[in-house]
């Protein structure tokens, strides 16, 4: 359970959010520490706690979001200010093909890596 300032603030921003895939999901903030080793595919994998043969695909927070629907763009439009105000270095990495987790990250002024999580299913 993530339990810093930056986590805090990141979980009340996106408290009533919901990312619409093919399924609805919720963000829950995280915590890693990692001192100040890079955050590589390999590295993440593990921190996830998945296999090291798990498919991970990077890309920017802007597409990622780019699927908000226009409805709920100004909310996300919020949680993004919130990242990158909190967040310096960030990185969203979905790891799996077709039912997958989502960790948008980057290193809090303290140097630890925090973000939210959510899931997403693509088919």
């Amino acid at each position: 359970m993530a339990s810093s300032t930056v986590a805090k603030t990141l979980a009340k921003t996106s408290k009533d959010l919901v990312f619409v895939s093919e399924t609805e999901a919720g963000f829950e903030p995280i915590e890693w520490k990692v001192g100040d080793a890079s955050l590589t595919h390999d590295r993440v994998l593990d921190l996830a706690d998945f296999e090291p043969d798990a498919t991970i695909t990077e890309m920017t927070l802007k597409d990622f979001f780019r699927a908000v629907p226009k409805a709920d763009r100004a909310k996300f439009d919020k949680l993004t200010e919130a990242l990158e105000a909190n967040l310096s270095d960030i990185h969203v990495y979905k790891i799996g093909e077709t039912e997958c987790e989502v960790y948008i990250v980057g290193r809090a002024a303290d140097g630890t890596v925090t973000g939210l999580k959510t899931d997403v299913v693509e088919t």
